[in-house]
């Protein structure tokens, strides 16, 4: 991603997540010599922000995130582990595999997603796991646009609709 500011200047190369779309593509935006596109930080746009800190993006060097099946792929003997998760193609997406939530040591504020009959995304991990006086492991979830109002410290003050137990069995974490 390479980001521009208002006036055109480059302020930023490389990748960011956690990014969302704030306008509609537009083929002029000064300084990218591209049809671009204006995107800010999510916990701005959730939280609905009058904010002046928003990128634009050329639409060549912006990926937008999908779910996807894949198969395995097959195993890779590598001998520095430390280097598994790079992307090594800075011009492609890379594929982040979801991680079961059972056994995750750190759930609080992760993205997560729900695999049941249906697939549900959007969503963030407000607990650790706990066990259920069924003897299940079970986490709570809220929805991503009511986690930055959550994690901001008022949720003793507002229920949010969204906040639920779910079985971690169905959970999985970005």
């Amino acid at each position: 991603m390479t980001s521009h500011d208002h006036d055109g200047q480059i302020t930023a190369h490389g990748w960011k997540d956690g990014l969302r779309i704030a306008s509609e593509a537009s083929d002029h935006v000064d300084g990218l010599g591209e049809p671009g596109i204006w995107i800010q930080e999510e916990r701005d746009y959730y939280q609905d922000r009058l904010t002046t800190n928003r990128f634009a993006v050329g639409l060549s060097r912006l990926w937008v995130e999908q779910y996807v099946s894949t198969r395995d792929a097959p195993p890779v003997m590598n001998t520095q582990p430390w280097l598994d998760n790079l992307n090594r193609n800075p011009n492609t997406p890379e594929l982040r595999p979801l991680q079961m939530a059972e056994g995750h040591p750190d759930l609080v504020g992760r993205r997560v997603v729900i695999v049941a009959d249906t697939i549900e995304t959007d969503l963030r991990a407000v607990s650790p796991l706990r066990m259920t006086d069924s003897g299940d492991l079970a986490l709570t979830v809220l929805a991503e646009r009511d986690w930055y109002r959550w994690s901001a410290g008022d949720c003793a003050k507002q229920a949010h609709s969204s906040l639920r137990w779910q079985p971690a069995a169905r959970v999985w974490v970005e």
